[in-house]
């Protein structure tokens, strides 16, 4: 005959009823920890699949954090509101908004979205034109979805209300979290090895990197603390004052037979966005010159090469460097753009333009990006010609083909305008837009067959315009 254990039956029933209970009595908690989590791998999945995974079991484990600082941003919104459909909604909505963005930026710029870009929001019409029309639709669609699908919930699935209590802890331990985020890069304190143990590299070399290895979320953290540059050893402004006496001693002895004196010249720095020969790329042959009128100035004149930090993109840390002679790689890894993140809270910054009586700054897009108009007060330009400005607008507007950026020419135009205009000596700082960012079929075919070697992306390449 068998023989039944009643009681472990009873047992087990009754676990499974608990269980059940459980989950009945907090199935909002895991409804949200779900999206969170499948919106995370959506998004890890998104970012990494392209190029392939950097270490996938690294991207589970920081996935897995990611979901739960995505869950703890959704507490902290409900907690606030006390709506559970409105708050997993809304950061739903913001983390595919977010998502989208990071993929435009990665395409377009090779880095994810940085705690300094949000300064760029306020110029978002220039930043939309920068976008692939399909992106917003999907972008659109989403959202509407979304939406609908919240208003239906809220009217056909109501969620009980937090109580006081609940709503305190979670703010609380949201406020923690979030806050130490300011922290992050201290050396002296214990979140470096907390980020260590968890495996959170920020590789603030490659952004990128950091985005694949530790997924979008969480490398926009790391980058809230901005630490801008490691104490040297020694440094004092008693150390400071001895390196002044120094070089001021040596600058003498090295002006003292000089006739020129530079504040009596016009001096023009042009930056020339994107503008290179791709000649000097390795495994590229071209049939022609692309450049034939400057290689036939360079033959005239003095000229050379110069090494840039960034290709179609990051001018403004071009121009940082060469206005105030700073070199970006001075600075910590957490500095990726001084424009927005040092310059704003400096009181006084020697650049180059000031040892010239009158000085101007041309630039044939808006002045918002990147902070340049009160950047350009602050180094005490006297007039910034740029798009939509009023009282210095930019003439000559010209666009070549299906570029959307105003051309070289009208760069040039209003430069030689500017010479016409003030004939005394002057500094002018010329930076040009027609190379930027997007490079997608912008010019009629040219005439110039191209070769390329080691996987070289011939599309690519084989968009520019010939300089005649």
């Amino acid at each position: 005959m068998l023989a039944f254990n009643y009681s472990t039956i009873e047992n087990t029933n009754y676990m499974k009823n608990n269980i059940f209970t459980f989950f009945k009595k907090h199935w909002p908690t895991f409804l949200a920890l779900f999206c969170c989590g499948i919106i995370t791998i959506i998004s890890i999945l998104l970012i990494n699949i392209p190029t392939g995974f950097i270490n996938k079991k690294l991207a589970i484990k920081l996935g897995i954090i990611s979901t739960l600082i995505l869950f703890l941003a959704f507490k902290f919104l409900e907690s606030i509101t006390n709506r559970y459909w409105f708050s997993l909604a809304f950061i739903s909505s913001s983390y595919l908004i977010f998502l989208i963005a990071n993929i435009i930026k990665i395409q377009l710029r090779d880095e994810p979205i940085l705690p300094f870009d949000l300064l760029m929001t306020k110029e978002l019409p220039n930043l939309l034109k920068m976008i692939n029309p399909s992106y917003l639709i999907i972008a659109i669609i989403l959202i509407s979805l979304i939406i609908l699908l919240t208003i239906w919930l809220t009217r056909h699935k109501p969620v009980q209300k937090m109580n006081s209590l609940n709503r305190i802890l979670w703010i609380t331990i949201s406020v923690i979290l979030f806050g130490s985020t300011s922290f992050w890069n201290h050396t002296n304190t214990i979140f470096p090895k907390i980020n260590s143990a968890i495996g959170n590299d920020p590789s603030f070399w490659n952004q990128v990197w950091g985005a694949k290895n530790n997924g979008i979320l969480l490398q926009f953290l790391n980058n809230i603390d901005v630490q801008i540059m490691p104490q040297p050893h020694n440094y004092s402004k008693t150390t400071i004052e001895k390196i002044i006496k120094k070089y001021q001693k040596l600058s003498i002895e090295i002006n003292k037979n000089r006739k020129n004196d530079i504040s009596k010249q016009t001096v023009i720095f042009n930056l020339s966005e994107a503008f290179s020969d791709p000649r000097r790329v390795p495994g590229i042959q071209l049939s022609s010159s692309p450049i034939p009128n400057v290689d036939k100035i360079k033959q005239n004149t003095t000229s050379g090469v110069m090494m840039s930090s960034g290709y179609g993109g990051g001018t403004a840390n071009m121009e940082y460097m060469s206005l105030t002679g700073f070199a970006t790689c001075n600075f910590s890894p957490t500095m990726s753009s001084p424009y927005t993140q040092l310059v704003p809270h400096e009181s006084f910054i020697p650049t180059f333009n000031q040892d010239f009586h009158y000085s101007v700054g041309i630039h044939p897009y808006t002045g918002e990006f990147y902070n340049r108009i009160p950047n350009y007060h602050k180094f005490k330009f006297n007039k910034f010609y740029y798009l939509g400005n009023k009282k210095a607008p930019i003439k000559h507007l010209h666009k070549i083909g299906k570029n959307s950026y105003q051309s070289d020419k009208t760069a040039y135009s209003n430069l030689l305008d500017q010479l016409v205009r003030y004939t005394k000596p002057q500094f002018i700082n010329l930076i040009t837009m027609q190379n930027h960012y997007p490079y997608n079929k912008l010019y009629k075919k040219h005439n110039i067959k191209i070769k390329s070697k080691n996987g070289s992306n011939d599309k690519a390449i084989s968009t520019f315009e010939t300089v005649k």
